[in-house]
């Protein structure tokens, strides 16, 4: 709907106990001045350890998480079968993605005209098509871009963006 999905499950160290992701709701009032209000809150627990992760995106109507490679020897794809409020939350593994050893995915989306999954890291986008969600990506692109940390799909236009707050976008 209308509200937004906050991930705080960044994890550098690898260390944290779980991680959390909080539903917002923004409304503007007549002078302009917007609120932000709080929803839900779902505490999340990896299944099986901690995961350094920046990457979300909803794929036929289920959040997934896309972790780091931090020392685990695979890119993860996390889904959530439903998010309980102040609930226990574990997504469960679907897949192993192979990016590489040195890339580390910071954004995810998901295009569901086409039902592919587009990942970003510092200097690459990977592409992988619905219904092979797994392995090696159907594609990847360099992008020199310095640090890629935010990507987007909107109205067929793929937006990303980078550390130094520069915004570029690649129309269909």
């Amino acid at each position: 709907g209308d509200d937004l999905l906050c991930c705080d499950t960044g994890d550098s160290a690898r260390k944290r106990e779980s991680v959390t992701l909080y539903r917002v709701h923004y409304s503007a009032d007549s002078d302009g001045k917007g609120a932000l209000k709080l929803l839900a809150t779902y505490p999340v627990t990896w299944p099986d350890e901690p995961h350094d992760c920046e990457a979300a995106a909803v794929i036929d109507g289920k959040l997934h998480l896309v972790t780091k490679q931090r020392g685990e020897g695979f890119t993860g794809l996390y889904r959530f079968a439903e998010l309980k409020d102040g609930g226990k939350n574990v997504p469960e593994l679907v897949s192993k993605l192979n990016v590489g050893t040195a890339p580390v995915i910071t954004a995810a989306d998901s295009d569901a005209t086409a039902g592919n999954l587009l990942l970003l890291s510092y200097t690459r986008i990977f592409v992988y098509p619905k219904g092979k969600l797994e392995g090696d990506p159907a594609w990847s692109t360099l992008i020199e871009a310095d640090q890629c940390e935010a990507l987007c799909l909107n109205a067929g236009t793929l937006f990303f963006t980078n550390e130094q707050r520069d915004v570029y976008w690649v129309h269909d």
